[in-house]
């Protein structure tokens, strides 16, 4: 069973002969989707690089957010990647962070859940990376159901697989730090 393999990674992993690599989608509404060739990791960053995500992260800011003052109250990172990315960013954008979501597993399958009231409070979610979208239309929906204003949606990383798309349709902003082409 190929989730069952496991092996040292890198941050960005290519697959060879053996195997290929399952992302959330095939968890998650479509086991039978092709399994990437590129693994992508933005796990377990030391110190220093996350201080430089912060600082990424808080340039994909648009001047007119700033001119308008219209920046989001708080901030939270989708679990379990996005947490310390949405950590990285509040120290350096001054934008509170707070952990409003849990993931929780059920027959195998995890899923994210609310923890707490938004009372219509702007909120911006931050993530690692988006494929088809799926973690992040539910983590949206999920926020807004808590009562959040999802005003935007920053990820590091957009493999171009359309969840970006997808998001965007419920999203007014969202935005990658940087697409898959090009880091290839």
């Amino acid at each position: 069973r190929f989730e069952e393999v496991f092996r040292p990674m890198a941050i960005i992993d290519f697959a060879n002969d053996d195997y290929e690599f399952a992302i959330t989608e095939h968890t998650k509404g479509n086991p039978a989707a092709p399994l990437s060739p590129l693994y992508i990791n933005i796990r377990n960053l030391d110190d220093k690089v996350l201080n430089q995500v912060g600082l990424v992260l808080n340039e994909m800011v648009s001047s007119s957010e700033r001119l308008r003052g219209a920046s989001p109250d708080l901030c939270a990172g989708i679990p379990a990647a996005g947490v310390p990315l949405a950590e990285a960013y509040s120290k350096i954008s001054g934008i509170p962070e707070k952990k409003i979501f849990n993931k929780e597993e059920k027959g195998g399958v995890s899923r994210i859940v609310g923890n707490t009231e938004g009372d219509n409070i702007k909120l911006r979610l931050i993530d690692d990376l988006a494929s088809q979208g799926i973690t992040k239309v539910e983590s949206t929906q999920e926020a807004q159901a808590m009562g959040f204003d999802v005003v935007s949606f920053f990820v590091i990383v957009d493999r171009q697989q359309g969840g970006l798309e997808r998001l965007r349709e419920i999203v007014p902003e969202v935005k990658a730090a940087m697409t898959i082409i090009q880091i290839l």
